[in-house]
């Protein structure tokens, strides 16, 4: 528990110091408090951990009465939270808000002398909570949803390899597109071999904040042994000893599924990896052919599958209708790509960002999708959509299909084409 907690307290430094600067939402005020309250709990054990309380922790103590950080500071039993939340230190789906929510609850039903006298408090700081968890914190905050059954939760929106990060030579303005993106909310980071410098670009901007990303990536090579050799160079490449999911790139064929499924092929060396713990989660991605992805999951248990979803999909070999009810059936996360089919879906019929992100992100199953940006201005204009996104209707969805039919194959350009 040691190395968590300690990686935990380092991962507080950002979250402090986003808080303190935005006091004045409700919302906010009561995530800080959790955090302020967790982190008075390490402080008063720090020798215990090993650790050291971030600098940040004094930037929000500002923003707090005196009286509420001396009441914390002061507590009698800071053992509780610290040694009750230790299975949600150790825990590798480790989400943040919900850690929150339970140091406070914790503390509440703990039956000790004391407890009475910051029942108050703390309660009139975990109503505020609760609102805000139940409405996905704030409307600054990027609502997360369960991948499948890996356990991981996942930011409806998250960074494609495509846009700058499929470049070569343009690391400083790659690296700012994916801070501003980590600067944003957004966990699920996507990369493989075949796109060209991302890896690099990621290895470069992670660093020090790997902890609080969903990194996924993928090989393109069928066979084990060059599968194996892509894993080695893309974790040297990405600075990191493990990947959170490992993807069979690209599926199109029969023969790409005889190939990987064949002694000595890709399969092979994703269940090596996973054994070895270099991987955590193996997954299958495709735009071609939703029959060779219901054969890929046929012949073994995958753990996602990474799928172009768009509102054109449905007229011709779709994917939403043929895959996700089988990745439903199976559990399997589903991460959505060509959402905008590189932006010739925008402007169709009237069809908006806003229209084709919420349409894919009405799917059932659907977790989270990449959309590849070339901007920071890009990253900022998807997570603001992402944030505003609700549920929509089936009539909207139905109107949404029936204004891309005209043209459907052409924002579907990426499917198997059609036999003459």
């Amino acid at each position: 528990m040691l190395k968590s907690t300690s990686s935990f307290v380092r991962r507080q430094e950002g979250a402090i110091e986003q808080n303190s600067r935005a006091f004045s939402n409700p919302a906010r005020t009561a995530c800080s408090c959790s955090i302020l309250l967790t982190l008075a709990v390490f402080s008063s054990t720090a020798a215990q951990y090993n650790v050291t309380i971030p600098p940040g922790f004094s930037t929000l103590a500002n923003h707090v009465a005196a009286a509420d950080i001396q009441t914390l500071l002061g507590l009698p039993f800071p053992q509780i939270l610290a040694v009750g939340t230790g299975r949600l230190l150790d825990s590798q789906a480790f989400d943040l808000r919900t850690f929150h929510k339970f140091t406070l609850d914790a503390f509440l039903r703990e039956r000790c002398p004391d407890s009475q006298r910051f029942g108050c408090r703390l309660s009139a700081w975990q109503n505020k909570l609760q609102v805000a968890t139940s409405s996905g914190m704030d409307d600054d905050a990027l609502a997360r949803r369960a991948l499948g059954k890996t356990g991981s939760m996942v930011t409806l929106l998250g960074l494609g390899g495509e846009g700058i990060l499929r470049t070569d030579g343009r690391t400083a303005k790659a690296v700012e597109v994916i801070e501003r993106a980590l600067d944003l909310g957004i966990n699920y980071c996507d990369t493989a071999p075949a796109y060209a410098s991302s890896r690099d670009y990621y290895g470069e901007a992670l660093r020090e904040r790997r902890a609080g990303v969903f990194l996924a990536s993928k090989t393109h090579d069928r066979s084990r042994d060059g599968s194996l050799r892509l894993l080695d160079d893309s974790l040297s490449r990405l600075r990191t000893d493990y990947l959170d999911l490992w993807q069979l790139h690209d599926l199109r064929t029969k023969d790409d599924l005889d190939q990987v499924f064949a002694k000595g092929g890709a399969l092979e060396a994703l269940v090596r990896a996973r054994e070895e713990k270099r991987v955590r989660f193996l997954g299958i991605t495709g735009h071609h052919s939703p029959s060779i992805l219901l054969e890929a999951t046929r012949r073994f248990a995958f753990d996602t599958v990474l799928v172009a979803l768009n509102a054109a999909d449905v007229h011709r070999l779709s994917f939403i209708r043929e895959v996700l009810p089988e990745a439903v059936r199976r559990g399997m996360g589903v991460i959505g790509m060509k959402v905008y089919s590189q932006g010739q879906l925008i402007g169709q019929g009237g069809i908006t960002k806003a229209d084709a992100m919420g349409y894919v992100l009405s799917l059932p199953a659907v977790s989270t999708i990449v959309i590849g940006c070339r901007t920071p201005a890009e990253v900022e204009e998807n997570v603001r959509i992402a944030r505003q996104f609700k549920p929509f209707a089936d009539e909207h969805m139905q109107t949404l299909e029936e204004r891309t039919r005209s043209d459907a194959e052409r924002f579907t350009y990426y499917k198997m084409p059609r036999l003459p």
